[in-house]
């Protein structure tokens, strides 16, 4: 995998694997919803809990142009620990950047694009944090009031 100290990575089989995380919907009582994406070589593929169904789409891996490190950068505040070892790549409009060796205090995945820069980014974990759990535990503080894929895209039903 990616190591600590690297410059970005330009190719993307660096970051082949499954990420969860949440994305700006229309319903929902947070106006998020949870989302999953995997990327292996030949696709990229989402799965949207949307509030009141799955939302699914697919792209092919080669749509992924790698940005610039200095285009990179430009998402991010001056001063963040590591930036040069985030990845960035576009594709439909949509940036990728990818935080490679993401503590439990940061994102594995960003994605900014249309409805995020109205809304907020997509923020997601990558699969070392969630094989760690860490998904899951922030997921399990918040994750009542989310929709979720597990539920049909729907927010979860209430318990008694």
């Amino acid at each position: 995998m990616f190591e600590s100290g690297k410059s970005q990575a330009t190719d993307i089989k660096e970051f082949f694997g499954t990420y969860k995380g949440f994305t700006p919907i229309d319903d929902g009582i947070l106006g998020y919803g949870e989302l999953e994406l995997t990327i292996n070589e030949s696709q990229v593929s989402f799965s949207k809990a949307t509030g009141s169904a799955i939302s699914v789409r697919e792209f092919p891996t080669s749509m992924l142009v790698p940005l610039t490190k200095a285009k990179t950068r430009s998402y991010f505040q001056q001063g963040i620990k590591n930036i040069d070892t985030y990845s960035g790549f576009q594709a439909n409009g949509n940036q990728y950047i990818f935080i490679p060796n993401a503590t439990d205090e940061e994102f594995g995945l960003v994605i900014l694009g249309y409805s995020a820069n109205m809304r907020g980014p997509t923020i997601m974990f990558s699969p070392s944090q969630i094989i760690a759990g860490t998904y899951e535990t922030l997921f399990r503080q918040i994750g009542n009031f989310i929709p979720q894929l597990i539920y049909d895209g729907k927010i979860p039903p209430e318990k008694n």
